[in-house]
Order: structure tokens, then C-alpha cells, then sequence
């Protein structure tokens, strides 16, 4: 049980950390897809090179970069992506670092679909840290105390029966269920960004 706890706070510090950057560079994404930020130009792929191996493996292109007004030149320009050698890629350049990104509706929807996802990433990591603080707390419990069995009803300090809309556990039931609502609502938005950047990727 305490190795349980370990593993969901463990997974816990993983979602949270996503669901906090996520958005971040979703946004910042979201503005180069858009053509908000960065310098309106075309990226001419000339090598790419993969990384890693299994799930960690990772492509990155390199090439030359031109700017729409033909001002800017950068022979060291790059993208994470996989287009073919010699491709033209219409693209929005970072001048501070040289990376490049795509422009499009694809796009677009892929990074709106990672900004709806990471809030429901972040409550999943929330309910693991509850649910770690939980299992380690009723391992420290068991081991200092005996077990109580717990009234199937609950009773105020006068002795009456609560009414329901007093029980706290109908309240922490109500309180779980919009938790999770939200959560869907996340997940679902996300999905339908993503099948909207699969279709518009089968269109291009």
C-alpha cells in the first residue's frame, strides 16, 4: 500500500507538471500557427536527423529559412517535424532561437486540442495526489489505530438524522461529480480539436 502511494504521487507530479506547462506552450504554439508571433517565411528542408529510440525517439529538420519580405536569411533554421528533404514548408520563425513552426488549420486545432487536454491532465493529477495522501494516511492510521466501523447514516450534534442536503457526504459526492464533469468536458473538447486537426490533415 505505501509503494501505492508512492506511484499515484509519483504519477500525480508527473500530471500536474504537464497540466501547468501545457497550456503555456499551447498558447505560444497556438500563436505561431496563427501567424500572431514570430516572422512570416518559407523553410526549405535540407537534412533531418532522428534522436532516441522507442518512445523517446525524436526528429528534428533542419534547412534554410527565407521571410516573406526577403530580408531575412537563416541557413540554420529548424523544425520538429518529418516533412521530406528538399520540401517547402510555409512557417512561422522564432528570430531568437531559429525554430520554426507550421502554420494552418492543422495546427491550429492540434494545439488547441493539447490547451483543452491539459486542465483534464492536471485534475487527474490532483485526484492522484488525493489519492496518495488518502493511502498513506490510512496506512499511518492503521497502524496507530484500530478500525472503526462507520454508521451507514449520519447524525448531527443533537442526535437527529442530518437531511440530506446537510450530509457531507452528499455534498463530497456533488462536489465529485462536477469534478469529473469538468474533467470530461476537458477530454471532450480536446478530442473534437483533435479530430478536427486529423481531418483537416487528411484535406491538405
Amino acid at each position: 500500500m505505501f509503494f501505492t502511494g508512492l506511484l499515484m504521487l509519483l504519477m500525480g507530479a508527473l500530471c500536474i507538471g504537464f497540466g501547468v506547462a501545457g497550456p503555456v506552450g499551447a498558447v505560444q504554439g497556438m500563436g505561431y500557427a496563427l501567424r500572431d508571433s514570430g516572422v512570416r517565411g518559407t523553410l526549405v528542408i535540407d537534412d533531418c536527423i532522428t534522436s532516441g529510440s522507442g518512445k523517446a525517439q525524436h526528429t528534428n529538420c533542419y534547412g534554410t529559412f527565407t521571410s516573406a519580405d526577403g530580408q531575412t536569411v537563416d541557413q540554420d533554421a529548424s523544425i520538429g517535424a518529418t516533412p521530406k528533404v528538399s520540401s517547402r514548408l510555409q512557417v512561422q520563425e522564432d528570430p531568437k532561437t531559429g525554430d520554426c513552426y507550421q502554420v494552418g488549420l492543422e495546427h491550429e486545432a492540434g494545439w488547441a486540442a493539447m490547451f483543452f487536454a491539459a486542465p483534464g491532465v492536471l485534475l487527474i493529477g490532483l485526484l492522484c495526489l488525493l489519492g496518495a495522501y488518502q493511502t498513506i494516511r490510512d496506512l499511518v492510521v492503521r497502524r496507530w489505530r484500530p478500525p472503526v466501523d462507520r454508521p451507514a447514516r449520519v447524525f448531527g450534534r443533537d442526535g437527529r438524522l442530518l437531511p440530506p442536503e446537510r450530509n457531507p457526504m452528499n455534498r463530497r459526492a456533488r462536489v465529485y461529480r462536477t469534478y469529473f464533469r469538468v474533467m470530461a468536458a476537458c477530454f471532450g473538447l480536446a478530442a473534437l480539436s483533435g479530430v478536427v486537426a486529423g481531418v483537416a490533415a487528411i484535406a491538405g
